[in-house]
């Protein structure tokens, strides 16, 4: 499979903010919430609220709403001179916030992960994947019933793109 099939294949599995109705089936017609973003990564929180980041202009953006419609304006995550893009943001088990995404910070693509209390005040992005080749396009984070977290990536490691996985 090319990286150009692997791309479409990857946009085409990205979620969009859609309401679904009361029938699991059957969805409403989008609605704009966001300009000028890319690359949701939407949860709905243990406390009821829901969370998006988003990717615009190579930094990462934190929305919140209450119902879903109307969202905070995004409010910028990580302040540094790189691209910050394909965030995957998850709550777990503890009610901790992990932010996953990929940023270009050591010339390649390299994977980062930011935790927050709140889902306001996030940690300093701490590296868990490097490697000369890029290493992008990570799954959302699982957590597992031990306790333990997992994370699927992309890396062209080898040359071509290959999936990965993180215990």
């Amino acid at each position: 499979m090319s990286r150009y099939h692997l791309l479409i294949l990857l946009v085409l599995l990205i979620p969009y903010p859609v309401q679904g109705g009361s029938n699991p089936g059957s969805w409403s017609q989008p609605e704009l919430i966001l300009e000028g973003v890319s690359h949701p990564s939407l949860i709905q929180d243990s406390g009821g609220t829901f969370w998006m980041v988003t990717t615009g202009g190579g930094d990462l953006y934190l929305s919140h709403s209450q119902d879903g419609r109307n969202w905070s304006i995004p409010t910028p995550l990580v302040l540094w001179p790189s691209q910050e893009t394909r965030p995957r943001l998850v709550q777990d088990a503890h009610g901790i916030y992990r932010l996953v995404f990929s940023s270009n910070r050591e010339r390649s693509f390299d994977l980062f992960l930011a935790t927050s209390q709140d889902g306001k005040m996030w940690s300093a992005p701490r590296l868990i994947a490097q490697s000369p080749a890029s290493d992008s396009y990570p799954s959302t984070p699982l957590q597992d019933q031990q306790g333990f977290y997992w994370l699927a990536f992309v890396s062209d490691r080898s040359g071509t793109p290959q999936l990965h996985v993180l215990p």
